[in-house]
Order: C-alpha cells, then sequence, then structure tokens
C-alpha cells in the first residue's frame, strides 16, 4: 500500500475543537459580564467574574491552539517533505522556524506565532518569582489570557488560511 494512502489516526481535529470550544465560552463568559452604562451613554461596565470563567477558558483556548498547532505542523512538515525532514532538531524548534521550514512568509503570522508561543509557555510553565525584582517591584511582561487567546485564534485561522486546511 502506498505511504500517502495510508489513513492515520490523529487528534488534531479533537485539538481544534476543544480549543474551538473553549475560545467561545470566553466570548460568551466576557459578554455575560458587560452591562450597559449610564443613561444615554456608549460607556459599558464590566462587572466582575468571582469564578474568573473567561480567564480559565482563554487559558484552555490558547494551550489547546498550541497543542493543535504542533499536531498541524508536525502533519505539514512530514506530508510537505517526507518523514526524515521531521528531525529532532525541528521537533524542538519553535513555531516561527517550523512555520519557515514549510515557507511561510507571511510576517505577520510569524511574529503572532513567536507571541502565541512565548503566552504558552508563561502560562504552561509560570515562573511568578521571575517576574519580581529584588526590591519586590513587578518587571514582568503583563498580558491577559483573553488577549492571548485572541492572538491564538487569529494564529490558527491564518496557519489554516496559508496552508488551506480544513477549519
Amino acid at each position: 500500500m502506498n505511504a500517502e494512502h495510508t489513513p492515520l489516526l490523529t487528534n488534531v481535529r479533537i485539538y481544534r475543537s476543544i480549543a474551538d470550544d473553549a475560545y467561545r465560552q470566553m466570548s460568551a463568559d466576557m459578554e455575560a459580564h458587560v452591562r450597559p452604562g449610564p443613561e444615554g451613554s456608549a460607556a459599558v461596565v464590566k462587572t466582575f467574574d468571582p469564578d474568573q470563567l473567561s480567564f480559565k477558558q482563554a487559558m484552555i483556548s490558547v494551550v489547546f491552539t498550541c497543542i493543535w498547532l504542533e499536531a498541524a505542523l508536525h502533519l505539514l512538515i512530514v506530508g510537505m517533505l517526507g518523514r526524515d525532514a521531521y528531525t529532532n532538531k525541528v521537533d524542538h524548534s519553535g513555531y516561527r522556524d517550523k512555520l519557515t521550514l514549510l515557507g511561510c512568509g507571511d510576517e505577520e503570522l510569524l511574529v503572532n506565532v513567536e507571541r502565541l508561543q512565548h503566552a504558552r509557555r508563561d502560562l504552561v510553565h509560570e515562573k511568578a518569582h521571575l517576574e519580581y525584582n529584588d526590591a519586590g517591584q513587578f518587571t514582568g511582561e503583563l498580558r491577559t489570557a483573553q488577549d492571548e487567546a485572541e492572538n491564538a485564534r487569529t494564529v490558527m485561522l491564518a496557519v489554516e488560511k496559508w496552508f488551506g486546511l480544513p477549519d
């Protein structure tokens, strides 16, 4: 049997589904905590979410988008360049390097994917003490999980469009 016609068992669509579900739930949770401002005003009031539901869903969305991206890039590299192209060095390289290896020249996507990789690393490997200097002042980068989930979504859609992947 020809290898290119061999069925392949992969969870890539499940990872995307989990990222999609979390993103939709994050958006709904954020919307649920917005109220109209004073009458006649275009302002809105964001209410406190004591359970941090949108934050939790945003983190799930970011992490599962990255899991999807790793799986999709592996499939693309092996599918386009062959099994031998997916070396240990490629496996341990960053998303930008993998996209570049595949011929992606979309600089905006490459910048966004680097941002996504940093956000994922910081979420999964939190090092809270390293965010403060010896004087106890915060010196880290202040981000919101919801903004990072928006970026992750942008990356996912851009990768799918660039490589003609089904959504």
